[in-house]
């Protein structure tokens, strides 16, 4: 099995690289989804890397505003995997 791992870029430079998504990003993430009505993971892979990527932010303290306010200072999210990496 293969851990999830991301950069995150943020429009004022700031860098996260290398940030773990774990089980507990992804149940958020199931669970936001189904209480706004979201599309799926497979349906929109952009919104699930940021949410995830958002998620493990928060839950680590590296960012502490809201996930509107990690939309709007949020400039790129990249999957890490072993080749080329995929953005979000």
């Amino acid at each position: 099995m293969q851990q999830i791992t991301v950069n995150v870029l943020m429009v004022d430079g700031t860098e996260h690289r290398d940030v773990k998504i774990i089980l507990a990003d992804q149940v958020a993430f199931s669970t936001t989804r189904q209480r706004h009505k979201w599309p799926t993971m497979e349906d929109d892979p952009v919104l699930f890397g940021s949410f995830v990527a958002f998620s493990s932010l928060k839950r680590t303290g590296a960012f502490t505003g809201t996930w509107t306010e990690f939309t709007e200072q949020c400039a790129q999210v990249e999957a890490v995997e072993n080749e080329e990496p995929e953005v979000f």
